[in-house]
């Protein structure tokens, strides 16, 4: 199920409803938005044990582009070709001991990149045999020992803002909202009852800053 048919499931339930709603009608955008907050509300507050791969976005159209010198790696070699993602990336929800992303690499899904500290990515030329490698800072993915001529590389993994990613990444538009299905009529049962019981909704805010990545584990 989209996320814009979700949206119509919470205006049908406000609507046929014998409770009125003091601050009716709400817009598609904030009733949107706060599925994504109560969306982000379940993966942090959930006792049981998740199936995360239910939560996953999969993204094969993210762009890269050639980085000159680039500031954040000033001890790597000028000969080395890196690529970075030409947009910062909406904030990723990493589950306690997991990676930051479950897939980074080809985007035909094929060759899977390594994801490495940002301390060992200038030295991974030393090493015997080298492979695709990426680090994460400041919102962006950057490549190395990728072809030069990359365009776009795949993504998996849980976004805390879906709608973000679907609105910057066209390949992930139409495609179902990423959380198990018999959450759906939880998700709206319990939305509408804040909107009917308070007329607003508050929860805290997805995290804006940046994830710093650490020694990954490829587990």
């Amino acid at each position: 199920m989209s996320r814009k048919e979700i949206i119509y499931l919470v205006l049908n339930a406000l609507s046929g409803g014998g409770q009125a709603v003091t601050n009716h009608p709400f817009s598609e955008q904030q009733i949107g938005d706060e599925i994504d907050l109560l969306r982000l509300d379940l993966l942090r507050r959930s006792k049981e044990v998740i199936d995360y791969t239910r939560y996953y976005q999969l993204l094969d159209c993210v762009q890269v582009g050639y980085v000159e010198n680039p500031s954040c790696f000033s001890h790597f070699p000028v000969s080395e070709v890196v690529l970075r993602t030409k947009d910062r990336m909406p904030a990723f929800f990493v589950p306690t001991g997991k990676k930051l992303v479950h897939y980074i690499g080809s985007a035909d899904w094929m060759q899977p990149y390594h994801l490495v500290s940002s301390d060992a990515f200038p030295y991974s030329r030393y090493k015997k045999y080298t492979f695709p490698e990426a680090i994460y800072r400041d919102g962006y993915f950057y490549l190395a020992h990728v072809p030069s001529n990359l365009s776009r590389i795949g993504i998996q993994a849980i976004f805390e803002q879906p709608h973000l990613v679907t609105s910057q990444f066209p390949c992930c538009e139409d495609k179902a909202y990423p959380i198990p299905g018999e959450y759906i009529p939880i998700l709206v049962n319990r939305l509408v009852e804040i909107y009917k019981t308070h007329g607003s909704f508050l929860l805290p805010q997805p995290n804006t800053q940046s994830y710093q990545s650490p020694v990954v584990s490829q587990k």
